[in-house]
């Protein structure tokens, strides 16, 4: 039996999703776990499970708070701990676990995702199951570990009509930014397909409002898809949580995502065999320097403290790409993006992009308001010298 697109809202695609902290310089009071899409109910089949808590720390938490919300942002109440609730507090001591149930007990199917907030320096983590029961017996059981949250995942893909064999994806557009980052707020995810070979097959945007979120099919996002083999990239300015899910039959199952992008595909410095190189001073946003694109970069943070600005025009509905290089650097780049009159926090940033033993950043996002930009690029640690050197590149398609 084919699940349609109805029926993959009431068998959940999961995530859980772990905000950590950096080094001190972005502190904040919480840390988030979210669990991006739940659901609870139904007749035949059944859904129900539980999120399993540990605090793996050294460090009591005093209040761990978990949240269950709708897909609209309304509270959503689930059967827990032998009553109806919308959420659960509870206190978890270091080396302490605790399981949370939830069911809907002949109800509807209601989906939502669920939210986890705990002190900072706790070492909580999380992991949903899911159980899909039909006839009386177990179809489906799913285990999901808690994830890094970033605005940058990959994971491989398959789509095989002769077998049947199609791949989802959830993604969740909730509040779990950290403070001094960017506010919760709707955004565009930039969903690119990436064949075997390296190159884009094709990209479209996942639009999701503040705390919305969005199960699919890869052959319903991007119609007349066919038979694909190769990976999905996702990114967006702000930090979102996402699962992909490989379905046959009524069989599914949870795909590893991995954080950072598919580097390559968007790579274009071969397209810009020469860089410029920074035109100081630019280390204020009045001072900022103006950038024809597409543009490559070459500059430094020379003095500690400093910060590069570079200034962009761009329309409502492109997608911009920018990242920096810093092979052979000491510099472990700071990138956002912000508007010349704003205050912290920015609309974008990235610190990682993920991949293993770098430390250079990337963005990739949909513009949402035609208008200015500055792109500001700093040391995350504030350190600068002339061995803090980068590449810079930017584009807007």
């Amino acid at each position: 039996m084919m699940l349609s697109s109805r029926t993959l809202n009431s068998f959940p695609l999961v995530l859980a999703l772990l905000v950590l902290t950096s080094a001190g310089v972005h502190a904040q009071d919480e840390q988030f776990l979210v669990l991006p899409q739940l659901a609870a109910g139904g007749l035949d089949p059944t859904i129900s499970g539980e999120i399993l808590v540990v605090n793996q720390g050294y460090d009591d938490a005093a209040t761990v708070e978990v949240s269950f919300i709708a897909s609209d942002g309304q509270p959503l109440e689930l059967n827990s701990d032998g009553g109806a609730v919308t959420g659960l507090d509870f206190a978890l001591a270091a080396g302490r676990s605790r399981s949370v149930p939830f069911d809907l007990d002949g109800q509807p199917t209601a989906t939502g995702y669920a939210r986890i907030a705990f002190p900072v320096g706790a070492s909580v983590r999380a992991t949903l199951i899911l159980r899909i029961v039909s006839g009386g017996s177990l179809v489906t059981q799913i285990g999901v570990p808690a994830q890094i949250p970033g605005n940058n995942f990959t994971f491989a893909a398959k789509v095989d009509s002769a077998s049947g064999l199609k791949t989802g994806l959830a993604v969740a557009n909730g509040s779990f930014q950290l403070q001094n980052t960017p506010d919760p707020q709707a955004q565009g995810i930039v969903v690119d397909l990436i064949n075997p070979d390296g190159t884009i097959r094709e990209s479209t945007v996942l639009q999701l409002g503040q705390n919305e979120h969005q199960p699919i099919f890869l052959d319903e996002l991007f119609n007349g898809l066919g038979d694909f083999v190769g990976s999905v990239s996702l990114s967006a300015g702000i930090d979102f949580g996402v699962i992909g899910l490989l379905q046959e039959s009524i069989v599914l199952s949870s795909l590893s995502i991995d954080t950072g992008p598919n580097f390559a595909a968007f790579d274009f410095r071969d397209s810009i065999p020469v860089p410029l190189s920074e035109v100081e001073p630019n280390d204020t946003p009045n001072e900022a320097q103006v950038l024809t694109l597409p543009a490559r970069i070459q500059g430094a943070i020379s003095v500690v403290a400093e910060a590069d600005f570079f200034q962009i025009q761009a329309t409502a509905g492109q997608i911009l790409t920018a990242y920096t290089v810093t092979q052979n650097s000491l510099l472990d780049s700071y990138l956002t993006l912000e508007t010349p009159a704003q205050a912290l926090p920015p609309q974008a940033l990235n610190d990682q992009n993920g991949l293993l033993v770098r430390s250079d950043s990337f963005l990739r996002m949909r513009i949402s308001a035609d208008g200015t930009y500055l792109l500001r690029i700093e040391d995350f640690f504030f350190d600068g010298s002339l061995s803090h050197t980068y590449e810079l590149l930017v584009r807007l398609d």
